[in-house]
């Protein structure tokens, strides 16, 4: 394989855009590479570095963003022949088409081009996958069922990738044959050494200290400090952090603010949140102090993570690069580290029932399901484990709507009920706060040295020819029935800014 021509919608910094750079350095022996998106979306995520072979930007404007309600039968035909016509233009048997997220639910007529293409294109495809619509993603999920049906291509010369041993198994439960599917986890790289003189912890906390008084929050000289660096989005579940911080009387950093409109509804509760009584630390330190990540990190005492819904572990591999310990909320990506201790592991944070309204926020999760675009079988069934996972005596907080998240941090009996039914959490906490040693992620395998012979071995099997026809299949049904879980339909993922 001498070429490569890697699509995704935009190449901004972010997830997919360090996937696609890493690729790039690892991808030994390819001569050109052609990055194909909608360049009005951005390109500022990728710059050629030593290493990487000569690639440039192929400017495809059918790829961007589209909305539901700004779209139409006819822009969606018109837009899949204009990238059917692209991929012809580009094909050829030493040209590998690596596509990331393909059936995303951001464009349908991508999807179906390049399920038409895996018919009988030229070049081999690759279609690597890090979110799915079934996850969650319901505004996704409808849009693209109404135009296309074929979310999954099939053909001879079609192969697929993963980043988690999760998804691995769903698609292989669903029917991919194992052959035809790469597991390609993130890989990480060591902090290069910016600083003249490496600064002690100590430094790094009156450091932070500084910034959060400077910017108007309250700090407790004698707690121990969190860091959380994140931004404030409803996944992340930055409220469920706060509400840590204060069970273990910690100080608490979120380092980033929102970064699109649908999250600003949250934001809006998270930074009030923040000036509540009960909190120290501070919320978007990095906005009113862009240098102060670095600090933050070398200040910490631990790293947590309340999020419930991750692609990939890179967040807990990140941290122990860094040489910290984390917590955090219970994942199933967390199985990519077998090795992980369950110790820096929470599986809920109880509310006791005594403080929700428990009939009223059964019949919003019912409410919820209903306008979820399910087949029968499937609604009724989810009802069911909704329903009881709602019945026992402690409710997830996770599981709460936003703004009844919000009244038990400002309430100070349900505060002090969460930190009393909690204190096995707040263990955790202070025990990985401290010298603890045991937490046990091995970073050998997710190195730059392995995802390079990942990616070399990815491109000796493409490159040898698919063999053995089309005598497969995935039944989308089974991959939707594997995420359909009460965790997958929070009405925290929902929340558009409604009071109860």
């Amino acid at each position: 394989m001498k070429r490569l021509v890697l699509f995704h919608y935009h190449f901004l910094p972010g997830g997919v855009t360090t996937v696609v750079r890493n690729i790039l350095w690892a991808a030994g022996g390819i001569e050109e590479a052609l990055l194909c998106c909608d360049t009005r979306m951005g390109t500022s995520g990728l710059a050629s570095a030593p290493g990487m072979p000569p690639f440039h930007f192929y400017h495809l404007p059918e790829m961007g963003y589209r909305r539901r309600g700004a779209y139409d039968r006819a822009s969606f035909q018109r837009e899949k022949k204009e990238i059917l016509k692209a991929l012809r233009k580009m094909e050829g048997p030493e040209t590998l088409f690596w596509a990331h997220n393909h059936h995303l639910g951001k464009n349908p007529a991508f999807t179906a081009a390049l399920s038409e293409y895996a018919r009988n294109g030229e070049s081999p495809l690759l279609l690597q996958i890090h979110d799915f619509p079934e996850c969650g993603r319901w505004e996704n999920y409808a849009f693209l069922e109404e135009y296309t049906q074929e979310w999954y291509p099939r053909g001879d010369k079609v192969w697929y990738a993963v980043i988690n041993r999760r998804d691995q198994r769903i698609l292989m439960e669903s029917g991919i044959p194992r052959e035809r599917l790469f597991y390609l986890p993130n890989t990480v790289f060591p902090d290069e050494e910016s600083e003249e003189r490496p600064v002690s912890r100590p430094e790094a906390r009156k450091a932070v200290r500084d910034y959060c008084l400077k910017s108007g929050f309250p700090f407790d000289d004698k707690a121990p400090l969190l860091a959380y660096p994140v931004r404030t989005i409803r996944r992340k579940n930055i409220i469920e952090a706060f509400l840590i911080a204060f069970m273990a009387r910690c100080n608490i950093v979120v380092t980033l603010p929102a970064n699109s409109a649908p999250e600003r509804p949250y934001e809006k509760v998270v930074e009030g949140l923040s000036r509540e009584p009960f909190f120290r630390g501070a919320w978007a330190l990095s906005r009113d102090f862009p240098d102060s990540f670095p600090m933050v990190l070398k200040a910490a005492d631990l790293v947590l993570s309340s999020s419930v819904m991750e692609g990939f572990g890179l967040f807990f591999l990140e941290a122990k690069m860094r040489g910290a310990n984390f917590v955090a909320r219970a994942l199933d990506v967390l199985d990519d580290f077998p090795g992980l201790d369950r110790e820096g592991v929470y599986d809920t944070l109880d509310v006791p029932a005594a403080f929700v309204e428990r009939q009223a926020l059964t019949a919003q999760y019912l409410r919820q399901i209903e306008r979820l675009p399910l087949p029968e079988e499937y609604s009724r069934g989810l009802k069911e484990k909704t329903v009881l996972g709602l019945s026992s005596g402690m409710i997830d907080f996770a599981s709460l709507d936003v703004p009844r998240q919000a009244a038990i941090l400002k309430e100070s009996a349900a505060r002090e009920g969460v930190r009393e039914a909690g204190q096995s959490l707040v263990r955790k906490i202070f025990t990985l706060a401290g010298a603890y040693q045991g937490q046990g992620m091995e970073l050998t395998p997710f190195s730059f040295r392995a995802h390079k012979e990942r990616v070399a071995a990815l491109l000796e099997k493409v490159s040898g020819g698919g063999g053995g026809g089309n005598h497969w299949d995935i039944d989308r049904g089974d991959v939707l029935s594997r995420f359909l879980s009460p965790d997958r339909i929070r009405l925290l993922l929902d929340y558009k800014g409604e009071e109860r």
